[in-house]
């Protein structure tokens, strides 16, 4: 907001204060031409000046609306980035560290080529990674909107099943739903089970930058809510 201020200031003071580099020096319909030259130099400088200033302002106003820079969309991050210590539903914590231009590049302290895999798509995003312990992994392949950037689709792949997420946001870029829909195979059995669950979001705590950094998840009628926590740290 003090940038915001800062900028409209100084606009302002550029449409006013021009006015009188260019009124005041020489005397009747006689202008001094070196002046002039001053003049005119000054006050593109200061256009310049203003034109950075705005696009500051624009670059920090992010739109969050859109999905976030490099790899963050796929973890519902925005802005400038650093670190996300994120505890989820089940009550596991991930700690993610990303680049200054938002690329993922350690999990839980270890570089990302630690993970038994990952793969990017066409556009640089991160497309699958595989987390877990070996023999309990999962393979998780993303798929964003092509307009927004936001992640659209999760498949998560396991030795016992399949599950795959969905996600809706609001006007604001805020998660609001998650659909799953997923089948489940038991050791030893015959058939497969198959399952579908729905979660709604509220959000008790978003940052200045957009980010939320506690929310409440509420599944099916009856089942306990879920909280999950972040802390994020920027550059």
């Amino acid at each position: 907001m003090n940038k915001f201020i800062k900028s409209t200031v100084f606009l302002a003071f550029v449409a006013f204060g021009g006015s009188v580099l260019f009124s005041c020096k020489g005397t009747g319909n006689k202008v001094d031409g070196q002046a002039a030259n001053d003049s005119v130099q000054v006050a593109d400088t200061l256009s310049a000046d203003s034109v950075a200033q705005s696009e500051e302002q624009k670059e920090e106003n992010e739109d969050l609306t859109l999905g976030g820079k490099g790899d963050l969309a796929a973890f519902d991050l925005h802005g400038n980035v650093k670190s996300c210590k994120w505890k989820d539903e089940n009550g596991t914590t991930h700690n993610l560290v990303f680049d200054e231009q938002g690329k993922w590049v350690k999990y839980n302290g270890k570089p990302l080529s630690s993970l038994e895999g990952y793969g990017r798509d066409k556009n640089g995003r991160i497309a699958s990674y595989i987390w877990g312990e070996m023999g309990c992994a999962d393979n998780h392949i993303l798929s964003y909107d092509a307009e927004t950037g936001h992640l659209k689709k999760m498949q998560v792949e396991s030795g016992d099943g399949n599950d795959v997420y969905t996600y809706k946001y609001d006007k604001k870029g805020l998660l609001t739903h998650r659909h799953l829909k997923g089948e489940f195979t038991e050791m030893g059995a015959e058939e497969t089970e198959q399952y579908e669950t729905n979660m709604d979001y509220e959000y008790s705590s978003i940052d200045n930058h957009g980010n939320w950094t506690k929310r409440t998840g509420y599944g099916a009628t009856g089942s306990d809510p879920v909280v999950e926590t972040r802390t994020i740290v920027y550059y």
